[in-house]
């Protein structure tokens, strides 16, 4: 072995390099989120109330956000989700709860954040969470004229509590142009698409 070459002068195995500079940047953003301090965290909303998480987690798949399963002492699991800091301001998250809330009331499928000490958006730690009772999802729908509909409502409680911040909605194509799709690609199961009518 050659003495004149130590280990610390080669490259690193997955062909990736530091510096002294990498040190001195951000944690990423969810980085002292631990499993203790989501346990924390709830509890601090929930124990005032008579609730109790029983230490039980389970991580559930979210792009922005961490969302966890938690398991309760007396009930069933609840759902948390904290928010990604500097991600979205407190208005802004308390406006999709509000929109969420409309939704459901006008029994459209929707999981509103529960209240809880007179809000939905809580902090702990430097950490914004929300809790929400666990619901089961369910099969898609493939009734253009249900889905539509669905979509159609939501849109019409969107417009009428002023939520839209500069979103856009997509426009439903026509049933004509979706059986035309369905009969130039064959990609269309044939039970699928002689449902296909227009309206």
């Amino acid at each position: 072995m050659n003495s004149n070459h130590s280990d610390a002068s080669r490259p690193p195995a997955d062909g990736l390099s530091f510096s002294a500079d990498d040190a001195n940047l951000p944690a990423p953003p969810f980085a002292d989120l631990t499993p203790e301090r989501v346990l924390d965290a709830l509890d601090s909303v929930l124990m005032p109330l008579g609730e109790r998480t029983d230490g039980g987690m389970l991580a559930l798949n979210s792009y922005e956000n961490r969302v966890y399963q938690v398991g309760m002492e007396d009930g069933p699991p609840m759902v948390a989700k904290f928010y990604r800091p500097l991600r979205w301001s407190d208005d802004a998250i308390l406006e999709e709860h509000a929109f969420v809330s409309t939704l459901y009331e006008r029994e459209i499928p929707a999981v509103p954040a529960r209240v809880l000490n007179g809000t939905t958006l809580h902090s702990f730690e430097g950490f914004r969470f929300s809790i929400f009772e666990r619901r089961g999802g369910r099969a898609p729908d493939i009734d253009w004229n249900g889905s539509g509909g669905l979509s159609a409502g939501s849109t019409r409680s969107g417009r009428s509590s002023h939520m839209w911040n500069g979103r856009r909605s997509i426009s439903r194509p026509s049933a004509t142009n979706r059986a035309s799709f369905c009969s130039r690609t064959g990609l269309c199961r044939r039970t699928f698409a002689k449902r296909m009518k227009p309206w």
